[in-house]
């Protein structure tokens, strides 16, 4: 029997190819299989783009006490009304550039029975000639706030809110935000947390001596100097709400310290201190005194950061006069301070807070009607008309002197706004 030759397959080289060919489809149909799996796309995610820096300027204005003793009030009546816009029409072009502008008013806005120290009662038409000179916020809380008990209290905020401020530091319901919030054309939202020091106990709070209404509480931002901790765990509290809703400014308004002193207390120090340690705060301002006092520049332990601290900038508006009160010459004066915040939209980051002054004494004289002017001491400022009618030129100029001295800070006092 012959055995048959077994005929060798030879295999063309393209054949190789081919097969090779199909390997790689089966291994990237695999691929993309398991990718499918996994939930992808099959693509490649994509990354998300670096966040792009983008500078912008944020201005923001803070002026002092509204104090309205009988005879301002009296002074600013018209028939059955009152008109206060007089008083600021030489600061107003400092105020209404800013992107907020806040002060602080101690009293209760009402609609009748008006009244000066000690229970301030004060005509509502306040808050809308304080609009009208360019403020955008007004602090409602401060150790006059219960004046007119919690209805005057409640006025007050609605006062506020019909003249198309936004008030801070007191609340109309228990669930509104512990915090005033606005936001700048550029998109910024700048969170103010206003605070007035009470005089109770932590346990019973306290107002101008008289106990809180029970329903005033938890609408009335206040702390104990008797618990401090207490009253920055508060704070932090507030601050975090407000981060949460957007916040990337914070400001701490504080009304707190010693009448007319000229130089912070211990208590003050300390506390502020603790807030700049207890929060990321950006800010700190502070009213009450009814005089200047102190800046200062402080430090978190840490060592990250360093908050702007002015203990107190004086009354904006009131009858306090060195013939009333002691001799006492600085309840006449103030600053209205203004903060250039550089910040980046675009990392979310503050980098820096310049600080600009106005320094300004309240004129009082009587001409046609009493005048209560707001007198910027900067610039040609012997030259304001106010001044040259009163022949008080001198006693502004001393008190310019003084405003530098007790701030002791060498600042370029503020230059003109660009025409």
């Amino acid at each position: 029997m012959s055995a048959r030759k077994k005929k060798k397959v030879r295999f063309k080289p393209r054949f190789f190819v081919i097969v090779g060919i199909l390997a790689i489809l089966v291994v990237l149909l695999v691929v993309k299989l398991v990718s499918g799996l996994a939930g992808g796309s099959g693509e490649e995610k994509k990354q998300a783009p670096k966040p792009q820096s983008k500078k912008v300027e944020v201005n923001v204005t803070i002026a002092g006490d509204l104090v309205i003793h009988a005879p301002v009030f009296e002074g600013m009546r018209k028939g059955d009304s009152f008109d206060f816009t007089p008083c600021f029409k030489y600061v107003k072009k400092y105020i209404e550039p800013a992107d907020a502008a806040i002060c602080t008013f101690e009293g209760s806005l009402v609609k009748s029975d008006f009244t000066g120290y000690p229970m301030f009662r004060t005509p509502e038409k306040l808050a809308a000639d304080i609009h009208s000179a360019g403020f955008d916020l007004m602090t409602v809380t401060s150790n006059h706030a219960a004046d007119a008990g919690a209805d005057g209290f409640n006025s007050t905020i609605k006062a506020v809110k019909k003249a198309g401020l936004i008030p801070s530091g007191g609340q109309l319901k228990d669930d509104d935000p512990d915090y005033a919030m606005t936001k700048t054309k550029d998109g910024v939202k700048i969170a103010f947390i206003s605070y007035s020091y009470n005089d109770g106990t932590p346990e019973t709070p306290a107002l101008n001596g008289n106990v809180l209404p029970e329903e005033m509480v938890k609408k009335c931002n206040t702390f104990s100097m008797k618990d401090k901790k207490g009253a920055v765990k508060d704070a932090a509290r507030i601050e975090k709400e407000a981060r949460k809703a957007g916040a990337d400014i914070v400001i701490l308004s504080l009304h707190w310290g010693e009448e007319y002193q000229t130089h912070s207390n211990a208590d003050q120090q300390k506390l502020a201190q603790m807030y700049v340690d207890g929060t990321t705060c950006d800010l700190i301002v502070g009213s009450h005194p009814h005089v200047v006092q102190e800046y200062d520049l402080l430090k978190s332990k840490d060592g990250k950061r360093k908050v702007p601290c002015f203990y107190a900038i004086g009354n904006l508006l009131s009858n306090q006069r060195r013939e009333l009160v002691y001799g006492d010459k600085h309840v006449e004066e103030g600053v209205i301070t203004m903060f250039r915040f550089d910040y980046d939209t675009g990392l979310k980051k503050l980098n820096d807070i310049g600080i600009d002054i106005v320094p300004y004494w309240v004129n009082l004289y009587y001409g046609d009607t009493a005048h209560y002017d707001i007198v910027p001491l900067i610039g040609k400022y012997k030259e304001n008309k106010s001044l040259i009618d009163s022949g008080n030129a001198s006693l502004a100029a001393d008190a310019k002197k003084e405003i530098k001295r007790i701030l002791n800070q060498d600042y370029d006092l503020y230059k003109e706004l660009k025409k």
